[in-house]
């Protein structure tokens, strides 16, 4: 028996926000530890992933 499990495309919508919000801890380059990929890129400051769902 074959099963497929099917996951939603908002799950993966929601996997890149988070991963994309999520700061980073530590790193190599002390430019990145406590900033996220979106702050690098946009060099602006954003909430935590659960603030902006709060919202």
């Amino acid at each position: 028996m074959n099963l497929k499990c099917m996951v939603p495309e908002k799950y993966f919508i929601l996997l890149k926000v988070y991963f994309n919000t999520r700061k980073y801890h530590r790193s190599r380059v002390t430019e990145r530890k406590g900033k996220s990929p979106l702050e690098l890129m946009t060099r602006k400051e954003y909430p935590e992933f659960l603030e902006i769902l709060a919202y």
